[in-house]
């Protein structure tokens, strides 16, 4: 990996966030447009940054442009999905602080190596074809291509689960204090209803995300199994008098 090209590519993103934060400052202006500025800036950043790299290194490798797509869109992507569950305070700070911008990237280089460095690495087999996890990885992908439909649902119960887990805390203290007198009991049935709807539709969208989740699984080893069988009637004798295919098939 060249070090020198992503060490210039942090260096950018800082410079960029400086920049931007002195315009903000000369020209006063309290913000630069919420989540749709911070959306416009990360592409400007990606543009920007993907033209100058090839000035130290005239090639960049796929490898540099997702390092570059990762930087820049991680703190727009963090910041909406915030927005989305109610938990941001993006409003209250127009801009992100110095701390998140160091954390954003501090986390853009985690993973880039986690990913780049650890899965990438595998072993060969005979031919030279790669067998590492990341070949692995796009091959159970593909394998789960016919099931994305249901991939979907699967994952769509998972988010409404954890959003029922995160609100139930929520309205457990407002009925609490409400019970205390602490607030106005005003809304006590309506808070209550709400608990209710949570607290029920925790265990009710857990148990249909492990169900989808069980039953992709299930059509997965059946799809498998089919190719394993098939690609075996296909052998010739002198694959079986190699191998043990029946060893492969009990497992």
């Amino acid at each position: 990996m060249k070090w020198k090209t992503y060490g210039f590519v942090l260096l950018l993103d800082i410079l960029f966030w400086l920049i931007l934060f002195a315009e903000l400052v000369l020209l006063q202006f309290p913000s630069f447009g919420g989540l749709p500025g911070l959306w416009t800036f990360a592409v400007l950043k990606i543009m920007l940054i993907n033209t100058w790299t090839v000035y130290i290194d005239d090639k960049p490798t796929p490898v540099v442009k997702r390092f570059v797509t990762l930087v820049c869109l991680l703190l727009p992507v963090f910041e909406s999905v915030r927005t989305v569950v109610g938990f941001s305070t993006f409003n209250e700070s127009p801009v992100p602080t110095l701390g998140m911008i160091v954390l954003a990237q501090i986390a853009s280089i985690i993973a880039c190596a986690f990913w780049e460095m650890d899965l990438t690495h595998g072993q060969k087999k005979k031919g030279g074809q790669n067998l590492g996890s990341t070949a692995v990885l796009k091959r159970v992908l593909k394998y789960f291509m016919p099931d994305r439909l249901y991939l979907m649902f699967a994952f769509f119960f998972l988010i409404l689960g954890v959003a029922c887990d995160a609100y139930i805390p929520l309205y457990q203290g407002r009925v609490i204090d409400m019970l205390r007198g602490q607030l106005y009991q005003t809304h006590f049935l309506k808070n209550l209803g709400w608990l209710a709807l949570f607290s029920l539709g925790s265990p009710l969208f857990a148990a249909l995300r492990g169900g989808t989740f069980m039953w992709i699984l299930s059509r997965l080893n059946q799809r498998v199994k089919r190719l394993l069988y098939g690609n075996l009637l296909q052998q010739e004798i002198q694959f079986f008098e190699d191998n043990k295919p029946g060893d492969t098939d009990t497992n």
